[in-house]
């Protein structure tokens, strides 16, 4: 059962997975650590389409098997890695392989677009962040950040 919604999942997000790598520019970038990374899809499609970076899929230890296998099916193993743990129950002291300063402090910001219509009808599409601060596992503090100008400029088209 696990095992097909774990597939279900990957079916689901491969289109994405595979747009993402073909069309980021990943120029810049050496590195990538996918954490959440189920079974190495994405970790896969960045690597296969991008051989200078070197990736990290990162998920819990039940997973580990099958991104094994999904990183040899996809013969990726020279560029992609597999890691599990929980980052939720990590030290992050004493965790020195993965950047994970990220996942050790009390804050979560998550980068995403608002695509939608204003009540005349106009369209727009902006880039948003959202900042959470987070105390004893509940969220305290919710900051958002949006481009208003590209929403004042698509409301006056």
């Amino acid at each position: 059962m696990f095992k097909k919604f774990v597939d279900g999942m990957t079916g689901v997000q491969m289109g994405n997975f595979i747009s993402l790598a073909q069309q980021f520019d990943f120029l810049n970038y050496k590195t990538l650590v996918d954490a959440g990374g189920s079974i190495g899809v994405l970790s896969v499609m960045v690597a296969k389409n991008n051989p200078h970076m070197s990736c990290t899929t990162f998920d819990l230890p039940a997973l580990e098997s099958m991104a094994t296998e999904t990183i040899q099916k996809f013969k990726m193993a020279d560029h992609v890695k597999v890691m599990n743990g929980d980052f939720l129950k990590m030290d992050c002291q004493k965790q020195t392989s993965l950047p994970w300063e990220m996942y050790c402090t009390n804050q979560v910001l998550a980068t995403l677009r608002y695509d939608g219509k204003f009540k005349n009808g106009k369209a727009y599409n902006a880039q948003v962040a959202h900042l959470w601060t987070l105390k004893d596992g509940k969220v305290v503090v919710f900051q958002q950040y949006l481009d208003t100008k590209k929403l004042a400029d698509a409301e006056k088209r």
